[in-house]
């Protein structure tokens, strides 16, 4: 067994070396998602990603801010979703994470969210460095739940956002306008056309 478990190291450590040598140079450092060993649970999120000023530190996926950026909400419940999307957005493989975040005032329905959007990062094993948020780019209407982006797809250099928004005739938990937006990743920096 233990001659088994040698091989089976050795196999690995070779393929990780020739997978090493394989990639270009300058070329961004990639993973798969399953050697991302990011803790999003326990992270600390961009402010932005719920208009809030300041990072936003997580304890087991959830968060309570102070503060006074939405009239009537003197507290934010922030919370991380339960999907992560992984993707090559600086080259190839995967190098990038979007984790899909919620802001409420905590009354749990679609009526209680006051802002959305997923937190982009640049991951390598455990380490996420922050590359920006992105949000509904879709205007809340007056009276209605907030629009929110349902889903992202990372590719090199973009990211493409599902945002789905509510019209006067939804019910809170079926929004029946739906676009798509494209972010651009370049120089650091995600922007939308």
């Amino acid at each position: 067994m233990a001659g088994v478990k040698r091989v089976l190291a050795a196999a690995v450590a070779t393929a990780a070396l020739l997978a090493g040598c394989s990639s270009g140079r300058g070329a961004a450092p990639t993973v798969s998602p399953a050697e991302v060993t990011a803790d999003w649970q326990n992270t600390t999120l961009p402010g932005a990603v719920c208009g809030l000023p300041g990072p936003i530190a997580l304890h087991q996926g959830t968060a309570v801010i102070q503060s006074n950026a939405f009239p009537g909400s003197p507290q934010v419940h922030v919370s991380v979703g339960s999907q992560t999307v992984y993707g090559p957005l600086e080259g190839t493989g995967t190098n990038a994470a979007g984790v899909s975040v919620s802001c409420s005032n905590g009354g749990g329905t679609a009526d209680a969210v006051l802002a959305n959007g997923w937190a982009i990062f640049s991951v390598h094993g455990d380490h996420a460095h922050s590359l920006g948020v992105i949000t509904p780019q879709h205007p809340p209407a007056q009276g209605l739940p907030m629009p929110y982006v349902s889903q992202i797809d990372i590719s090199p250099g973009k990211i493409t956002a599902q945002e789905a928004w509510f019209q006067a005739s939804d019910h809170t938990c079926c929004p029946s306008g739906i676009s798509t937006v494209v972010w651009r990743y370049a120089g650091g920096k995600l922007t939308t056309p």
